[in-house]
């Protein structure tokens, strides 16, 4: 995307517009513009957003709980090097429970961003039936 795209994507957050509605309106994945808002920076930038987000969501936990899974989503084995030559991104992980703060080894799971929407999306339809 353009710099005026990542700004003007910048100021819809700051307006409060979900990621969905940005990723909808410029037609590209919720991840995509997730990714360029947060890790279009250096290198420096882009590991300390990942030092944040582990302490932050995972309790420091996420490199373990990779690391315990051999680098692979455990749905469909994709793993950590073909996951960002195809998304770009690194390998998800998911709380088994729901529970965000539920942080211990034994409730997360390493997940490929497919199989982790795919959960989620399937959680959905079962609470709207």
């Amino acid at each position: 995307m353009q710099k005026t795209n990542k700004n003007i994507i910048i100021s819809m957050r700051k307006k409060g517009r979900s990621y969905q509605y940005i990723a909808d309106h410029f037609k590209v994945s919720r991840q995509n513009i997730w990714a360029l808002i947060n890790y279009n920076g250096s290198s420096t930038a882009k590991l300390q957003n990942k030092k944040n987000k582990d302490k932050k969501l995972f309790n420091g936990n996420r490199q373990k709980v990779i690391e315990r899974d051999a680098y692979k989503c455990q749905i469909c084995w994709m793993t950590e090097k073909e996951h960002k030559e195809l998304f770009k991104c690194s390998l998800n992980v998911h709380h088994l429970d729901g529970n965000k703060k539920n942080n211990l080894l034994k409730n997360l799971m390493t997940l490929c961003i497919q199989c982790h929407s795919s959960i989620h999306r399937n959680k959905k339809k079962q609470l709207s039936t």
